[in-house]
């Protein structure tokens, strides 16, 4: 009897996780997309300033005196009518003041939405979500500050400057932009290629590539991965710092510099001829090409390169 029970359990457990399943399936939740743009004519130098909170950020030269602001908010839901629920609750607001316009999105909540386990397996109530993803055209003289929490960034022939404060996981690829470059992101995953101007970094850990036609460098992180290339065109230091991480530092056959390499247990690698005014096992310093611009280079406990093409 006791076992006879016990199978027709075991059987309307196996209807009831099928059923589920089948619902879950049928009512998986799917993408719907909802367009904005905003159009505005400028004249002379522009700051635009984005507070972002999830989304990728595309930002690019246009030919005409124009700002373009293209975003698509990109909701998951179960179906629209509660796609749309979401995105009307994200609120994506453009502020001008003069040339200063500031670009801002904000989610708002959700008020009377069920967080029921089935709402949960169906994909809607508050687990809906939507990130809002930005094309933006702007002149070629721009100011660019971004505060972003999750999401890809791409700026593309700027010339300004760039600050970027990322909180979150995301991409941050700049390239062939002209001005100071500032980047904040905890999990660095930064390239920055072909730039000309002042560059500052600061990170916890990840990977940092910058390839630097003109300007200085300070880059200070825990153990993030660190490759430079740079032309050593600038008066200023040139300063990397990083507890774990390993870097490598590569410059022109003709450049000159002074040097200095400071490593507690890594390793120190040069194929630069260097003329040597003090070394030990966990210190070089000196001078190549004639000596000139300031660099100094440290690792408490990785490696460090330096290089030349």
């Amino acid at each position: 009897m006791i076992r006879t029970v016990l199978k027709s359990l075991s059987r309307l457990i196996l209807i009831l996780a099928a059923t589920i399943l089948c619902i879950s399936s049928s009512g998986r939740a799917e993408t719907f997309e909802f367009d904005f743009q905003k159009i505005y004519d400028v004249e002379g130098p522009l700051e635009l300033e984005l507070d972002i909170v999830r989304g990728n950020i595309s930002i690019k030269q246009t030919e005409t005196d124009r700002l373009i602001i293209e975003a698509t908010k990109v909701v998951k839901a179960s179906d629209r009518h509660n796609a749309e629920e979401v995105a009307d609750h994200i609120e994506l607001m453009v502020d001008r003041t003069d040339d200063h316009f500031l670009v801002k999105t904000n989610y708002l909540t959700i008020l009377n939405r069920s967080r029921s386990f089935w709402k949960r397996v169906l994909g809607v109530g508050d687990d809906s979500f939507g990130d809002v993803n930005f094309i933006i055209q702007v002149p070629y003289d721009c100011d660019i500050k971004i505060a972003s929490h999750a999401g890809d960034i791409v700026i593309e022939n700027i010339e300004g400057s760039i600050d970027i404060v990322h909180s979150g996981v995301g991409h941050v690829d700049v390239a062939y932009c002209y001005g100071p470059i500032t980047v904040e992101q905890p999990l660095a995953d930064i390239d920055l290629n072909w730039v000309e101007g002042d560059v500052r970094l600061k990170s916890e850990s990840g990977r940092m590539h910058l390839i630097q036609l003109a300007g200085s460098v300070d880059i200070s992180t825990i153990s993030a991965t660190i490759d430079v290339k740079t032309e050593l065109l600038s008066r200023n230091s040139y300063l990397i710092e990083t507890t774990t991480g390993e870097i490598s530092f590569s410059v022109p056959e003709t450049s000159s510099g002074t040097l200095a390499i400071n490593t507690h247990s890594g390793e120190i690698k040069t194929d630069v001829p260097i003329a040597i005014k003090s070394m030990t096992r966990n210190r070089l310093e000196g001078d190549f090409g004639g000596g000139g611009v300031r660099i100094v280079l440290t690792s408490s406990t990785g490696d460090v390169q330096i290089a030349q093409y």
